[in-house]
């Protein structure tokens, strides 16, 4: 500390400690203020914190004086504290901890000086408490919604007061439930045919309403009412009719027929009826034409209904369109018919198509009709001996058609030949003819067609079987050594 400072401290403890006040400089500081301020330019200059051994004084006599006023005000506190006098409700005992909740608390009285004595209160005398006042009628509030009373079991069930227990009346017996009542069973459809295995892939969508959601069908059986719809060719029979369709169909029961209604534009539709005894209305809309026994292509347009006959006839109202035409039927009739192209001949809808079965017999049964020749055992029909026959009638009725053919799986013993045959209902037209066999002890396949079978008395080159004979019986004879036989698996008549 250089000596400067030390003679500055000197001073400081002079004026703190010695009494020696500074000079009066309150005239100089007044004087000062009444003169004229002067307007100072330029930067202002701040004042430079105190530092060195003032800054230090001036620290400590900060808080000395800061100590001071805390112990100063502790003091206080604490003088009033403890002259403060207890707080107690003027008669009533324990204060206002016990008094009861309508007595207000007394007013607290003022705080005595800390060397005075406490001075009680005057007694009063007790001032009469205010009357309660009379309820006044309150407006009338929304009613709020309660929540329902949890219903309490019988156990539990609370008494009203002064209520006189009443004694549990008798259980009643259970009153008896009506059944209820059944539905009335909707009058059995007519069964109209049956879908026919579907190919690979492809779908069959059936619904019997247009209400209800469409369904895939395979093999089911068809009822009037039924809806198909197919996105590729599928086949089903209609009695013994054959119809192949791509579309959209409905189909029911008419007078003496069973329709076909095509819904939407494109549906096309395949049916083979011939030598059938099931008639087919095919219609749209309100135009309707009919096949009794033929071979027809339909396709639905906007307006109109596309026919081309293949064999056969098919009419619409008062015409006909015979066989090789096509024509197209709108509200006005038939349109002039013209001559078939090869394609509306062989329609891209058929290609690939099973022929139509007319006949078929497995023999794992006794057939539709009599069965007057041969013995059935194991699914097979046997014959033997030299003129040994195999022989049943055909029930229902077969017509020859164009295109018809028998097939049948057989097998020989000691057999020279065969002799295949077919009569008329009248039995007096008798059609056949007789095949050598060379292989014996397996089973074979026979192929002929019903129009290259000669009749009996006319020889090689006669008269062969007509279209549209009616056929009744079946006949197959063996030829050959004593104990030759003739053994036949299954047997069917097809038209391709």
């Amino acid at each position: 500390m250089n000596r400067f400072d030390e003679r500055m401290l000197d001073r400081d403890l002079e004026e703190s400690l010695g009494g020696d006040a500074p000079s009066d400089l309150r005239d100089r500081i007044l004087a000062a203020h009444a003169a004229p301020v002067r307007r100072r330019t330029g930067r202002v200059r701040v004042a430079p914190a105190p530092q060195g051994r003032r800054a230090s004084q001036t620290a400590i006599w900060g808080v000395a004086v800061f100590a001071l006023s805390v112990v100063a005000a502790a003091v206080v506190l604490w003088s009033y504290v403890v002259t403060r006098p207890a707080q107690s409700t003027p008669g009533v005992a324990g204060g206002a901890q016990n008094a009861p909740a309508n007595v207000q608390p007394a007013p607290s009285l003022p705080v005595q000086g800390a060397n005075e004595p406490a001075r009680l209160p005057k007694e009063e005398a007790p001032k009469p408490q205010p009357q309660p006042e009379e309820p006044r009628p309150q407006p009338p509030s929304q009613p709020q919604p309660q929540a329902p009373p949890k219903p309490a079991l019988p156990s539990e069930a609370p008494k009203p007061p002064d209520e006189v227990e009443k004694p549990t009346p008798p259980s009643e017996a259970p009153k008896k439930t009506q059944p209820k009542p059944t539905e009335t069973p909707k009058a059995e459809r007519a069964k109209l045919g049956v879908v026919l295995a579907l190919p690979k892939g492809v779908k069959l969508q059936v619904r019997d309403s247009e209400g209800e959601n469409w369904r895939e069908a395979e093999g089911e059986v068809l009822y009037a009412g039924t809806f198909l719809k197919a996105a590729h060719a599928v086949d089903f029979t209609l009695g013994d009719a054959l119809v192949r369709f791509e579309g959209t169909l409905r189909l029911d029961k008419a007078e003496g027929a069973i329709r076909v209604d095509l819904i939407e534009r494109k549906t096309q539709v395949w049916c083979d009826n011939l030598g059938g005894r099931t008639p087919l209305l095919l219609g749209l809309r309100d135009m309707s034409a009919a096949m009794n026994d033929a071979l027809a292509h339909f396709e639905a347009g906007s307006s109109s209904l596309e026919i081309a006959c293949v064999e056969g006839s098919v009419s619409a109202g008062s015409s006909t369109l015979e066989a090789g035409s096509f024509a197209m039927l709108s509200a006005k009739g038939l349109s002039r018919p013209r001559e078939l192209t090869a394609s509306e001949r062989q329609p891209r809808l058929i290609a690939g198509m099973a022929a139509r079965r007319l006949l078929r017999e497995e023999f794992t049964e006794e057939p539709a009709g009599k069965l007057y020749g041969g013995k059935l055992k194991d699914g097979v029909v046997r014959a033997e001996g030299q003129g040994g026959l195999i022989a049943f009638d055909i029930n229902p009725t077969l017509i020859a058609v164009k295109g018809a053919k028998l097939r049948l799986r057989y097998r020989v013993s000691d057999c020279s030949s065969i002799y295949v045959q077919f009569l008329g209902e009248d039995v007096s037209r008798q059609f056949g003819n007789e095949f050598a066999q060379r292989k014996q002890g397996q089973w074979l396949e026979l192929e002929i067609r019903l129009d290259s079978l000669p009749f009996d008395a006319a020889g090689a080159g006669g008269e062969k079987m007509p279209l549209g004979l009616k056929l009744g019986k079946f006949q197959c004879y063996v030829r050959g050594e004593k104990n030759c036989t003739l053994e036949i698996d299954w047997l069917e008549v097809v038209r391709e």
